[in-house]
């Protein structure tokens, strides 16, 4: 094969990969990610694109030697899992740094709380104000909710709302902002078929049931009730004379459980996606390695 036409298989994998980038970067797909893998939904693209760009590239180098068509089509698999694993490696590394900035801040008592990063602990009253959620209509002071439809247009809706609110652990209150917050909390889900109606009660759902009800459809909400313990990881400031945690700089993280569940949370995802992400990237790469006629470490 001529330079001239390896130039331009190099030009058009380029084009591929901008492509692969714009269609990938849409909000539908980045609330769903974040809110499963509670990490990064950019650099979740970033990789899985660096990694696409490798594997175009030594698909090219491929075609360029001319080594079969067998061998060529033996490519695709592992072409396709090597970016695959470096997403998967992208959302360990996202939950590990929540978790190392989780470590290195000790938890400070909810009446005990000072400007800067901090990192609390405590129950949300029970006479806390509440707001009812969109989908289910549960009485929590923040929520996320989010609608699929799983066929045909794939129609997607999502949302989020809440009101600042207090934590307690016995030491004295503390408000909580949570307008920007990455909530990792337990989720109530709906399925329905094209027969089955979904009666919530919420205008939300009534609209959504009205224009896509006889289609197969998900319904999911994260909601923080109150009675609830929660921590939080995020920058507290003064506000008219009132303490709150806030997203205003750095991470803000809101997870039900106390610290150590949210810890050992995140220390486990950041272990079980990182561990398995490397292992799938090594093997593909390791496999287009050996097709190359190069090695890498066993």
């Amino acid at each position: 094969m001529s330079e001239l036409v390896l130039l331009a298989v190099i030009i058009v994998a380029v084009h591929g990969v901008l492509f692969a980038a714009a269609f990938a970067y849409n909000t539908r797909t980045k609330v769903r990610f974040e809110q499963r893998f509670t990490s990064s939904y950019t650099a979740a693209v970033l990789a899985g694109v660096g990694g696409f760009a490798v594997s175009l590239l030594l698909v090219s180098v491929f075609w360029y030697r001319d080594i079969g068509r067998w061998a060529f089509r033996r490519l695709g698999v592992p072409a396709v899992l090597f970016p695959v694993g470096l997403i998967v490696v992208s959302i360990g590394v996202g939950n590990a740094r929540t978790w190392v900035r989780s470590v290195r801040r000790d938890n400070v008592p909810t009446g005990a709380v000072t400007p800067g990063p901090v990192a609390v602990t405590g129950v949300v009253p029970d006479d806390e104000s509440t707001g009812s959620t969109p989908v289910f209509g549960t009485q929590a002071v923040c929520w996320e909710w989010w609608f699929r439809q799983k066929r045909d247009t794939h129609a997607f809706e999502s949302g989020a709302g809440g009101e600042p609110f207090r934590i307690d652990d016995g030491s004295g209150p503390v408000r909580v902002d949570p307008d920007g917050a990455r909530l990792d909390l337990q989720g109530t889900g709906a399925d329905r078929g094209p027969d089955e109606r979904f009666d919530a009660g919420s205008a939300v759902v009534t609209d959504l049931e009205a224009e896509y009800g006889d289609t197969e459809r998900q319904y999911r909400e994260t909601a923080l009730t109150p009675g609830t313990e929660v921590t939080v990881l995020g920058q507290a400031v003064e506000r008219d004379g009132t303490t709150n945690i806030t997203g205003d700089e750095g991470p803000f993280v809101v997870t039900d459980g106390n610290r150590g569940a949210a810890l050992r949370r995140y220390r486990n995802r950041a272990f079980g996606y990182g561990a398995g992400g490397l292992v799938l990237a090594y093997l593909a790469l390791r496999f287009i390695a050996i097709e190359l006629g190069a090695s890498l470490p066993p």
